[in-house]
């Protein structure tokens, strides 16, 4: 399978994912977003075998479509999800930045976090055959990464709480 197939696929699971994962108060809006991604995998799919070695224009709007729809109102999906799809043709997958905590417990939620991304791209598991394998890794990076808005979020705060204003990132990014 060339790399704008197996894009494809992972958008169309990335679409399924994102109908049985996404809120939003008019369930319309969720069908439209999902819709954008299929939009995206079917660009993908009109791609020749070895026609391109990089993303086509109409393929880069659809996929462009897709995240500006998921990134305009919080679905409580992340738009990472199509990222990791179209990694199959950029090579570039979405990335966790470390938040640099200042409190230990908070660091080492983002550190684990971190590495349990890293470890699912690591292992390969976005380059299964296995459907159902590719969709978990799918829905867990998915999950990760809301997690990791959710921790970032939190981290702002207690970032800011006067005991911790100028205070360093917490020792544990600093270990090898």
């Amino acid at each position: 399978m060339n790399s704008f197939a197996i894009a494809s696929r992972r958008l169309r699971i990335a679409a399924a994912l994102f109908r049985a994962n996404a809120y939003h108060p008019d369930p319309c809006m969720i069908e439209l977003v999902a819709t954008a991604i299929e939009k995206a995998a079917a660009a993908f799919e009109a791609v020749p075998p070895g026609a391109y070695e990089e993303l086509p224009h109409n393929v880069e709007t659809a996929v462009t479509a897709a995240y500006a729809r998921i990134e305009a109102e919080d679905y409580r999906v992340p738009a990472a999800l199509v990222g990791y799809a179209t990694e199959a043709v950029t090579g570039r997958p979405p990335v966790i930045e470390l938040l640099n905590a200042a409190s230990p417990q908070l660091a080492l939620e983002d550190v684990q976090l971190y590495a349990l991304r890293n470890t699912l791209i690591d292992h390969g598991h976005l380059a299964s055959n296995d459907e159902e394998v590719l969709t978990a890794t799918l829905k867990a990076l998915m999950i990760l990464h809301r997690k990791h808005a959710s921790l970032a979020r939190r981290i702002e705060i207690d970032n800011g709480r006067p005991c911790n204003v100028g205070k360093p990132a917490a020792e544990i990014y600093s270990r090898p």
